[in-house]
Formats: C-alpha cells, structure tokens, sequence
C-alpha cells in the first residue's frame, strides 16, 4: 500500500516525535520509506510553520532538505489542481465548504493515484468515505 503524509503526519514521522497514532505508527513503520509520499505542498507548509515560529529548529531549510531527499516528492500538476479547486467538499458543520489548499491538494492527489491519506485531520476523515479515499490514522 502506498501512503500519502499529510504535513503533521510527515512532521512526525520525518522527526521521529510521537505525534502519530500507535495504529499509523506501526503501518508506517512496517512500509518501506519509498511506499511513503509527500506532496510537494506539504514543504511549503512546513516551512511556513517554521518561518512562524511553530516549529522551532536550528536549520529549517535543512530539515526540509533532508525530507524532500528521504521521502518521495509528488509535484502538483494540471489534475491535481483542477480537482482540487473544482472538489465538492463540506464541512463537517455543513456551513459552507472546506477550502484549505493543502488539504485540498493532498486529497485531490489522494483520489488520482489512489493512495491512502495518513492524517489526523477530523474534515478529511468526515469527507474520505464520500468520494472513496482511504484514510489511515
């Protein structure tokens, strides 16, 4: 099975911390690390949490060097951008739609390779079932 990080599952998964489920935890760790993929958004919002504070290291580009060498990289392409702008999506709430870019993405990708999203992410596991992505936490 091919796995797709979402960001936090990648943060902890790349820094070893114990943020992820037992459950997520043993899969990925069971997966051999090219069965791991990462969208190439996932950097960016790493880097913004870094930029901002939330994440504090020493050497954040270099902490993303070594994910973007350790972890296949997907890159955004014309599919992925479309699905993800044009996907119905509501809110667990049903006010209105879920519009995060990067959850966006990662679930439009989800549903074009057919990978199952690792995440935490309560809208994403509410909306998963919908539209058949599969989702692991």
């Amino acid at each position: 099975m091919i796995y797709l990080l979402d960001t936090h599952a990648l943060w902890h998964h790349a820094s070893n911390s114990p943020g992820l489920s037992p459950c997520a935890a043993a899969r990925l760790d069971e997966a051999p690390l090219e069965d791991l993929c990462v969208l190439d958004v996932s950097l960016y919002e790493l880097a913004r949490h870094m930029a901002v504070g939330r994440l504090q290291l020493d050497d954040p580009e270099h902490a993303l060097e070594i994910i973007e060498s350790n972890y296949p990289i997907l890159r955004s392409n014309a599919a992925i951008a479309w699905k993800s702008a044009a996907m119905d999506w509501p809110k667990q709430n049903q006010k209105g739609q879920h519009l995060d870019p990067a959850d966006r993405a990662i679930f439009a990708t989800a549903m074009l390779y057919h990978l199952t999203v690792v995440s935490a992410d309560s809208e994403m596991h509410h909306h998963g079932p919908a539209v058949g992505v599969s989702l692991l936490w």
